[in-house]
């Protein structure tokens, strides 16, 4: 046993071993469980998460596709800013909307647009096309 892989390696288990044995519920964060009368209480003024589920679904369906946009245009801010107005990515404000959803399908096909093309392959590929009507319905919002 003179190789340090084989010590690091037991000095983690033994670690992992100490903090699972000594399992204290404020540093494991169960210390904040809401049974019995905070149950109660929380879903008189919440509902039960069936009914917020529900709800929740009843306000996607009435929600406008630029609204559904919305949402999951927050994974863009980080490269196309806040209100379309590019940094690492391209400018998306003023952009025609079926230009963006072209260019969308496009990424998605995997087919080169732009320098940027590789990154927006992983973006693109697991929408759906509802997700990029959506998305193209809310860019085309930002002037």
């Amino acid at each position: 046993m003179n190789n340090p892989m084989v010590w690091f390696a037991v000095f983690m288990v033994g670690l992992i071993y100490y903090a699972t044995a000594s399992n204290n519920p404020e540093w494991s964060g169960n210390g904040n469980r809401c049974v019995g009368e905070c149950y109660d209480a929380y879903t008189a003024q919440n509902g039960t998460p069936l009914e917020q589920e529900t709800q929740k679904q009843e306000l996607r369906a009435q929600a406008s596709p630029a609204d559904l946009g919305k949402t999951y245009y927050a994974q863009c801010i980080g490269c196309h800013g806040a209100n379309g107005e590019g940094g690492v990515g391209p400018k998306l404000a003023g952009q025609a909307v079926d230009n963006i959803i072209s260019k969308l399908n496009a990424y998605r096909a995997g087919q080169t647009v732009g320098n940027q093309s590789m990154l927006m392959w992983s973006v693109a590929k697991p929408m759906t096309d509802t997700d990029i009507n959506n998305l193209g319905a809310y860019v085309g919002t930002m002037n």
